[in-house]
């Protein structure tokens, strides 16, 4: 089912039980499961031009920008960003197998290369819902051109960055700090 876009206009800065907006939001219970109830969250506010995005980098506070700025990466993958991994095979099945941590993996006092705290995956379908031990998993997967890179789009290179000045004028950020 997909949601209708969420009004946050006047909501930033307060604190919410996190569980409780993800039912107003009408987020799935499966993805809402297990959030306990002293869970907090506060919603960053959205700047509505440059300057307030200035300001807020300059007090180094989070903020999101408007939606013009990922208007060509959202083109891209189009309405439904999971159906677009995992609805076409060439972009869900993987060329060369990756391991995805499962939740918890990290944890104080755990081993770091343990069967139970890794999974080996073949595709995104397997990330996103199907992982052997039924908890989630997480894949650090970044946007590469070598043969064993799952054949998605570079989205980073649609972006366009807010702050010219401080972020740089186009895509040429090539993940170097």
């Amino acid at each position: 089912a997909q949601l209708e876009s969420v009004d946050m206009k006047g909501r930033s800065g307060e604190e919410y039980v996190l569980a409780d907006l993800l039912r107003e939001w009408q987020v799935a219970p499966e993805f809402r499961q297990g959030i306990s109830a002293r869970w907090r969250c506060r919603i960053v506010p959205t700047a509505t031009n440059e300057e307030e995005i200035r300001q807020h980098v300059l007090d180094g506070t989070p903020v999101l920008v408007p939606t013009e700025y990922g208007t060509k990466a959202c083109e891209q993958v189009g309405e439904d960003a999971l159906e677009y991994l995992t609805g076409n095979a060439e972009r869900n099945q993987f060329p060369r197998p990756k391991i995805a941590f499962v939740a918890g993996w990290g944890r104080p006092g755990s081993m770091l290369a343990d069967d139970e705290e890794l999974q080996i995956v073949d595709s995104f379908e397997t990330v996103l819902g199907n992982s052997e031990s039924g908890k989630p998993l997480n894949l650090q997967m970044f946007h590469r051109d070598d043969e064993g890179a799952p054949r998605i789009p570079k989205l980073p290179d649609a972006l366009e960055w807010p702050l010219p000045d401080l972020f740089g004028t186009d895509s040429t950020f090539q993940g170097e700090v």
